[in-house]
């Protein structure tokens, strides 16, 4: 935040700079900066949203392949019911192989590459099917 300050010039003034509509007086760089903060998230904030996400995405990844070798291994466990739940659990794993791995490398990018790095149609489709399985079951 330093290097947006003027000479002589707080926090709170950089803030009331920035978002007084009627003496606005803020480059596009300090904007971004002070809606969205800084272009980098610090180390500090970074492994511990890495090891979240790692652990979600592998507890999901165990749970959903036990769903799967269950249903498959056992004869009696093939019923209308739950081949349902092995679509659920095939459609989770995708998701979760391929969605959340790039949740995580986003983590380290800059705020205005972050938003396209994720693809919208990835969003759409981690919505609409966790939505779509709350809705059916």
């Amino acid at each position: 935040m330093e290097e947006f300050l003027r000479p002589n010039e707080t926090s709170e003034q950089f803030y009331a700079r920035c978002t007084n509509l009627t003496a606005f007086d803020c480059s596009e760089d300090e904007m971004l900066w002070c809606i969205m903060g800084p272009r980098r998230l610090p180390l500090t904030r970074i492994v511990p949203i890495t090891v979240a996400l790692l652990l979600i995405c592998l507890t999901g990844v165990a749970g959903n392949v036990a769903v799967c070798v269950v249903i498959v291994r056992h004869p009696a466990m093939r019923s209308d019911t739950n081949y349902y739940l092995f679509s659920l659990a095939l459609s989770d794993l995708l998701l979760l192989l391929f969605g959340e791995s790039s949740a995580g490398a986003a983590a380290d990018l800059p705020h205005d590459d972050r938003l396209r790095f994720q693809c919208p149609a990835l969003q759409f489709a981690k919505f609409s099917v966790s939505s779509t399985s709350i809705i059916s079951s």
